[in-house]
C-alpha cells in the first residue's frame, strides 16, 4: 500500500450538499455531487491521489469506476462516512 503524504491527496465527496448529515474530514476535501461528476471531474488535481467518499460507499464506488474510465486512479473509502465515524469512536 502506498503512503500518501498530508497534501498529496484529494478527498472527493460525491454526496449532494442537501444530504450531508455526517460531515466529512475537511482536510483536502472537494465536494462534487455524483450527478455532477461527469461535468466537473476535470477540475480535480490529477497530480494527487484521489479518494472517493459518500455516505455508505455505493456512489463512491461508482464514482471511482467513472474516474478510472477517464484515466485516473482513485481509491474508494470503503463503507463511506459510516465507516469513518465508526473508526472515530
Amino acid at each position: 500500500m502506498a503512503v500518501v503524504k498530508n497534501d498529496d491527496y484529494i478527498l472527493v465527496d460525491v454526496r449532494h450538499p442537501d444530504e450531508i448529515t455526517r460531515p466529512a474530514p475537511e482536510k483536502n476535501l472537494v465536494n462534487i455531487p455524483f450527478e455532477d461528476l461527469v461535468n466537473d471531474y476535470q477540475s480535480l488535481d490529477t497530480s494527487k491521489q484521489l479518494f472517493t467518499l459518500c455516505g455508505s460507499g455505493n456512489r463512491s464506488t461508482a464514482a471511482a469506476s467513472f474516474l478510472e474510465s477517464k484515466g485516473l486512479n482513485p481509491k474508494v473509502i470503503e463503507g463511506g462516512m459510516k465507516a469513518i465515524q465508526e473508526i472515530g469512536k
